[in-house]
């Protein structure tokens, strides 16, 4: 989760091998728990990074998954591969690592 601008984001955050920030991927395709239940509000744009493994996407959970305008739009820029992380609420605090 990330809070911005009074908003609240379910955000994927992509770091390099040195721990040096990338970029952030803010989800779409939202849920009515992450709606209603948190705050959350969709993102816009797709990004894809430069990475030792090539050009990295990270469409959030359901973004992905039955959702072809993710891969349409990061395949476009060049993407070769994926990281997809799922939502959990039981995922703790906001700002807190899960257990």
């Amino acid at each position: 989760m990330e809070e911005a601008d009074g908003r609240r984001y379910n955000t994927a955050t992509l770091f390099d091998r040195r721990g040096r920030l990338l970029g952030r991927q803010r989800k779409h395709n939202l849920g009515n728990l992450e709606r209603r239940g948190f705050g959350v509000v969709p993102g816009e744009g797709w990004q894809v990074w430069d990475t030792d493994f090539g050009r990295l996407g990270a469409p959030v959970c359901i973004d992905f998954w039955g959702q072809p305008e993710a891969a349409r739009r990061l395949r476009v820029q060049g993407w070769i591969s994926s990281s997809i992380p799922p939502f959990s609420p039981f995922s703790g605090a906001i700002g807190r690592p899960g257990p």
